[in-house]
């Protein structure tokens, strides 16, 4: 059997994901839900701080990700709603419902139901299955999906393989004796299609062999593969693999597919790894060619108006042209249009009626001019000219109504440039929307996610001899360093002030060279209350770790954040506070570090020295993301990266500013 074009994930797949996934997500926190069309992207923080970016899609299925997509600025409506009830919960479950395309993520007392089925729906519910929200309300013949109604799943596709015996199967097949085999099993079971071919392309039975030509032993292989299958799926026991016909994604597969003519595949270490790449192309190429529609749609519907501008100029400007020549040739007659004008006043004073003052101005000897029509009561006369119909007021002067025509033409030259303006502001946004095709063409995804480790929790840099420092941020980071990543030959050092974070190098029992503690002493100075006090200096102590202990002596207490230190204390005096902050560029993603001025100028292409002073944080955040900005779109002009205040913000300690130095390619 062909293998046609995979678009969604199966039950199996589905199956064979949650076993992966799930352990490496469930008790992760949800910080942020963003929403691209009907992409939603739930980023994820794990208790050792990891981070995760879970991809939930309606059409296609769910995944891990370690893609960094471009979302939108403002997210849409339903998605400001999910993060309303979600954000800041804890992913506390994750299962799939009776072997089907539908699974649940339980967020807290919330429960959000993806059903990949049909178009595909992400649903909310609160404590009690009611239904808070949905991505598409609907009512149908099995069931609803409304506000505040009871949620019902979707009614099986079949029956779960694993849900039935052989012999119970036996009698349901029975009757299904004249069908082909793969039909039959499809009927029955709840299973795809693909899955159901691929047990009959292994055990060497064609397709459309008919049910009542297998053996009973036949079908007892196919029933005991199919459940083999299934089970290791459910356990994660998978072989991961990518298939393509002539270079094209064809499917996506938690077992290695019989391989046909025109075929070729890609192994994976992990069936999440394998799903991220598939269906992350997939995705990307749809929004691509939703992105380029939009720009299309603009496109055509500027040059639209573009076209209708032209026309309309052409329109007015043909117009004037008109009034103009015949006022021009009118002018030309004007003492035979005065004689006109004279004879109708003496006609009309003198009594006669209107039908003689017609005749006898249609009677007039004209040379240049013809009058076609004389209306006595309207006290109006209309000429021709160049076959141009014009009505002249007999009220006015002879001046007055060519002044008139000329107004008229220079009505329509007004307009004219008018529309010429128009024309310039459409042609600048014609300009400005193929300059941003560009843009519109790019990929959706911007880059890769890196890989953080587990040290990027907190404070840390790496001296020029490879030794790790970091320190905590605040009372409860100072608390986990101390209790879990301090180790007896380790280094603790402490700014002599009260606020100071708890600062580590992490020796693995090698010798700390000077230039390091020094370092090391300098970002305890840096990030402690010395400070936000405009200290320039101060004295920094350092002590081995298994100096430290949080047993207070009997009878104390010592509060959270706070340690005991047993024997000499090593001195640093007169330490300065300075730190640098800078910008690299890493898989496509602007990476902010601050630290030792070594550290940061080996680490980054544009970097700022910073010591105390007058400058608010906010004030100097804002100035260090205009900096790092302007140089990326510079040195990355084709580069689609954003860089966060609140990273900048988040990096730097409390107090006020000098910027000592700038330095970097500019």
């Amino acid at each position: 059997m062909p293998i046609k074009r995979k678009t969604s994930l199966s039950v199996l797949d589905i199956a064979a994901l949650i076993a992966e996934i799930k352990p490496a997500i469930v008790g992760a926190y949800l910080s942020k839900i963003y929403q691209i069309d009907e992409v939603f992207i739930f980023k994820l923080v794990t208790p050792e701080g990891n981070r995760r970016n879970l991809v939930l899609s309606p059409k296609h299925g769910f995944w891990l990700t370690k893609y960094r997509f471009e979302v939108p600025k403002m997210p849409p409506s339903f998605c400001q709603r999910l993060r309303q009830k979600l954000v800041r919960l804890k992913l506390v479950d994750l299962k799939q419902h009776d072997l089907d395309r539908v699974v649940f993520f339980k967020f807290g007392k919330y429960t959000l139901v993806l059903e990949v089925i049909r178009k595909g729906n992400l649903i909310l519910l609160d404590e009690n299955s009611r239904i808070l929200l949905a991505l598409r309300y609907a009512k149908m013949r099995d069931r609803d999906v409304l506000p505040m109604i009871q949620y019902k799943p979707p009614p099986p596709r079949g029956i779960n393989v694993l849900e039935i015996d052989f012999e119970d199967l036996i009698k349901i097949i029975d009757k299904h004796s004249e069908k082909q085999v793969i039909l039959a099993f499809l009927k029955i079971l709840g299973l795809p299609k693909n899955i159901i071919g691929y047990i009959l392309d292994k055990l060497g039975i064609d397709h459309e062999t008919r049910v009542c030509s297998l053996t009973y032993e036949q079908l007892k292989v196919i029933y005991n593969e199919l459940v083999e299958l299934v089970k290791k799926c459910l356990n994660g026991a998978t072989e991961p693999v990518i298939v393509y016909r002539n270079g094209e994604l064809v499917g996506v597969f938690p077992y290695v597919p019989i391989m046909r003519e025109g075929l070729s595949s890609k192994t994976f270490k992990s069936f999440n790894e394998s799903v991220d790449e598939y269906f992350s192309s997939i995705v990307t190429s749809e929004l691509e060619a939703r992105v380029m529609e939009e720009w299309r749609e603009k496109f055509e519907k500027l040059m639209r108006i573009l076209e209708q501008q032209r026309k309309l100029k052409k329109e007015y400007e043909e117009e004037a042209k008109k009034l103009r020549r015949i006022a021009d040739e009118l002018y030309k007659a004007f003492y035979e249009l005065d004689k006109i004008f004279e004879e109708f006043r003496r006609l009309k004073s003198s009594g006669c009626d209107w039908a003689s003052i017609k005749e006898r101005i249609l009677e007039l000897p004209m040379t240049s001019i013809r009058i076609v029509n004389v209306d006595p009561a309207g006290e109006e006369i209309t000429i021709e000219l160049y076959g141009v119909k014009i009505k002249l007021n007999l009220k006015r002067s002879v001046g007055e109504n060519l002044s008139s025509l000329y107004e008229k033409a220079k009505n329509f030259e007004r307009k004219c440039k008018r529309i010429d303006e128009e024309m310039k502001s459409t042609l600048n946004k014609i300009e400005k929307l193929k300059e941003k095709r560009k843009e519109s063409e790019r990929r959706v995804i911007i880059g890769i996610v890196s890989e953080r480790k587990w040290y990027e929790r907190f404070r840390w840099f790496i001296s020029n001899k490879g030794f790790l420092v970091i320190a905590g941020k605040d009372k409860d980071q100072n608390e986990k360093i101390v209790r879990k990543y301090l180790d007896d030959n380790d280094i603790f050092l402490h700014a002599n002030i009260h606020g100071a974070p708890v600062v580590v190098i992490k020796t693995h029992g090698k010798q700390v060279d000077e230039e390091t503690l020094k370092e090391a002493a300098q970002f305890a100075a840096s990030f402690s209350r010395a400070w936000e006090l405009g200290f320039s200096a101060i004295d920094v102590y350092w002590v081995r770790g298994f100096q430290v202990s949080k047993s207070p002596p009997s009878g104390l207490y010592l509060p959270k954040g706070s340690f005991m230190i047993y024997g000499k204390r090593n001195y640093l005096k007169n330490v300065r506070l300075m730190l640098a902050i800078g910008v690299k560029l890493l898989n496509n993603e602007a990476r902010i570090l601050c630290g030792p001025v070594n550290f940061v100028k080996n680490e980054c292409d544009r970097y700022i020295i910073l010591v105390p002073g007058r400058v608010s944080r906010n004030e100097l955040a804002k100035r260090i993301m205009s900096i790092f900005t302007k140089y990326i779109r510079r040195k990355y002009p084709q580069a689609k990266i954003r860089i966060n205040l609140n990273d900048i913000l988040s990096l730097l300690p409390r107090g006020g500013f000098f910027v000592l130095n700038e330095i970097g390619n500019t």
